[in-house]
């Protein structure tokens, strides 16, 4: 998610045209809300985040079959 409608939209058709989506967000980017969704999660292939992201966050991600990488 974004504030920026603009770059919401430029990401989307970036995401659109892709093979694959990797996601990298520290722990304060989850359970938040923002103007612009980018794109839901079923887009969705990795999510790469740190050690601060809680295991109810994690587990629900790769409950939607997400692959997640904490480092």
């Amino acid at each position: 998610m974004t504030p920026d409608v603009v770059e919401a939209q430029l990401n989307a058709v970036m995401i659109q045209v892709s093979r694959e989506v990797v996601v990298v967000a520290d722990s304060s980017k989850f359970q938040r809300r923002s103007l612009s969704v980018i794109a839901k999660l079923d887009a969705v292939h990795k999510i790469i985040t740190d050690p601060g992201t809680s295991p109810e966050v994690l587990s629900a991600l790769r409950g939607r079959n997400v692959e997640v990488i904490v480092v």
